[in-house]
């Protein structure tokens, strides 16, 4: 598999992107709060126990591209991560840690730097029947553009499935979610 690839933007231009894919973790060990993280362990399905995550990230990044030919190296770029959960079990975005993926794909120097300056973040979750990360680095300047013409995304809600909200039936709803937990 190849990171390096390009899409149609709208004025015809051939774009390069990178699109890497991260599987075979367990996303409990991506957690801010796993005392994983702060041990730096990481459990993966191929084995058992590494013993530097950060590692386990940045040799499943360099896997992805060909570093013996030329590729881009984007000044500013977004990097869009989405994130695949196999079960609605603490997947809450906010509470998982994607610095070693932005420092796998940092090694690679396909961007200057992780600060600010040059790279921004995107997060995105999704059900999915795996748990896995796949992740795109566009340049900023495409960035709109990329995800009207060459962002497939795992999956996109319908518009149909937005709906107004009332705050009393919501807090309704919440009371009755606290309730039914209490149960189990």
């Amino acid at each position: 598999m190849t990171a390096l690839c390009t899409y149609s933007s709208k004025n015809h231009e051939s774009v390069p992107f990178y699109q890497f894919h991260y599987e075979g973790f367990e996303n409990k060990y991506l957690k801010i709060r796993a005392k994983s993280l702060r041990d730096g362990q990481l459990r993966t399905a191929k084995s058992p126990k590494i013993s530097n995550y950060r590692e386990w990230f940045i040799n499943e990044t360099h896997k992805q591209l060909d570093t013996s030919q030329d590729y881009y190296r984007f000044e500013k770029a977004i990097c869009i991560i989405v994130h695949g959960f196999s079960s609605f079990q603490a997947s809450d975005l906010d509470n998982y840690d994607y610095k070693y993926v932005v420092d796998g794909i940092k090694s690679l120097q396909i961007i200057i730097d992780d600060s600010y300056k040059e790279l921004s973040l995107m997060c995105i979750g999704q059900k999915s029947e795996l748990d896995r990360i796949t992740c795109y680095v566009v340049p900023e300047a495409y960035f709109i553009d990329f995800l009207a013409h060459g962002f497939v995304p795992l999956d996109v809600p319908a518009l149909s499935s937005y709906k107004l909200i009332n705050p009393r039936i919501l807090e309704e709803e919440r009371f009755q979610l606290l309730e039914e937990s209490k149960f189990f």
